[in-house]
């Protein structure tokens, strides 16, 4: 048995024996990582499907490894899958960006059509210091330096271990034949530039390069994992969940007593999809004026008061008017309603449970967001009082006021929930039932 053989049954067992049953889908180019990776596998005796992908961009030499692939799978009877890429009149840039996509979506759906568990690709050791380099120099943190991982969800790479020598060696002993990308020795890509010009003159330096490179990877992932238990502690002390939103808040005040820097923020934020530039120019909000806004796809950022709040976008049915038809027990969204008895009224300070005298209503009500110039006539005012000022004075954060709700009764705004009831229909002593309102707040 090849050597590569023997530590790629040891690496297996110790690194994916979760995949012993399974049916595994490979990625197969024909060049020599996927060949090996391909006969490895079945030489395991794991159950494979092969997929193939012919981009085209080659010509006849694309053909002929879509053709050489095919011949390969007949001789192991193995079931192939091929596509064949579409690009239309011209090839746009960004091509390689291009096929990874197509690539991989097309192995999502062979996976969930054909009942396979995993798809296998045949990333080595040196794809890895490749990566590492083409992210070094894009100015990626520590996640860029760790090389490529193992595994990624339902994407398994069991070569990750073997030097591409290695591998051409196995295959050459065995005599298992491959293709040899003829753009693989051009350096019209990045990646390919590194691969020829640049990693080579390491090797002058210092012929054990790649397996220094491995090694310092290894450091970098064991960094990684204690980095990330920091930045777990800090966003706990950092980043807090404010309900009343829902959202989360960062007092910038911490952040500066913290020394917070450019990348210790996008870790603090970068689970609400925010970018690194946006990251940097919030720390540079920090004491500035109130109501910037910063927006990623999913949340949107404002300042406020001293603080960074941070909510995701209200859903589409958020923020439409709706009736109370009846005082009649119901409930619509995160309001409830019904009659209550007089004795069993425990009023809430935070005003979130309103009780109001049922006489001085007139149905249907109807709850909606408030707008800018709404008024009402607090408890105990005999004027009336703009909501905004209200809410300032309570301090709320913006996200905090859009979030407002108001419910009218004959045109006339009774009840702001979190704010105040409206004088004219308080419960009066000797009534023999009233009418509550809860608005319940999330608590996520």
């Amino acid at each position: 048995m090849h050597p590569l053989e023997s530590k790629f049954k040891l690496h297996w067992e110790s690194e994916f024996y979760m995949a012993n049953q399974s049916r595994i889908l490979v990625a197969v180019s024909g060049g020599a990582d996927s060949v090996a990776l391909a006969v490895l596998l079945h030489r395991l005796g794991i159950y494979t499907e092969w997929a193939h992908v012919n981009y085209g961009l080659r010509g006849e030499e694309s053909n002929a490894e879509e053709a050489f692939v095919k011949s390969l799978a007949d001789r192991w009877n193995i079931r192939l899958h091929i596509r064949r890429a579409e690009w239309g009149s011209s090839v746009k840039s960004g091509v390689q960006e291009q096929a990874r996509n197509l690539r991989y979506t097309w192995f999502e759906e062979l996976m969930q059509r054909h009942a396979l568990d995993y798809t296998a690709t045949a990333h080595q050791a040196n794809d890895s210091i490749e990566t590492f380099f083409l992210n070094l120099i894009r100015g990626a943190g520590l996640d860029g330096l760790t090389g490529i991982p193992s595994r990624h969800g339902k994407i398994i790479r069991p070569l990750q271990f073997a030097f591409r020598k290695e591998i051409e060696n196995f295959l050459q002993q065995e005599g298992i034949p491959f293709c040899t990308d003829s753009s693989n020795l051009s350096d019209d890509y990045t990646r390919n530039f590194i691969r020829n010009q640049i990693i080579p003159l390491f090797h002058q330096l210092n012929p054990s390069f790649d397996e220094v490179m491995i090694r310092n990877m290894d450091n970098l992932r064991a960094a990684q994992a204690v980095y990330r238990q920091g930045i777990l502690r800090l966003k706990t002390e950092l980043v807090h969940f404010e309900p009343t939103l829902p959202g989360y808040k960062i007092s910038m005040l911490e952040l500066a007593g913290r020394n917070v820097n450019e990348q210790i923020m996008y870790e603090l934020i970068r689970e609400f999809d925010f970018n690194p530039s946006q990251a940097a120019d919030m720390l540079d909000a920090i004491g500035g004026q109130s109501g910037l806004r910063f927006d990623s796809p999913t949340h949107r950022c404002v300042t406020s008061r001293g603080f960074f709040f941070i909510q995701p976008y209200p859903k589409n049915e958020e923020g439409e008017a709706w009736l109370i038809e009846s005082p009649e027990k119901g409930s619509h969204g995160n309001f409830s309603w019904n009659y209550c008895s007089p004795q069993t009224i425990v009023f809430d300070k935070k005003n979130y449970t309103a009780f109001f005298h049922p006489e001085k209503l007139t149905f249907p009500l109807l709850v909606r967001p408030w707008h800018p110039g709404d008024k009402i006539q607090p408890l105990g005012m005999k004027g009336k009082k703009k909501i905004s000022d209200l809410a300032t004075d309570k301090k709320y954060s913006l996200l905090e006021k859009e979030k407002i709700w108001v419910v009218e009764s004959g045109g006339e705004i009774i009840w702001v929930p979190g704010l105040c009831i409206a004088d004219r229909v308080k419960v009066i002593p000797g009534i023999s039932k009233c009418f509550s309102i809860s608005y319940h707040v999330e608590n996520k």
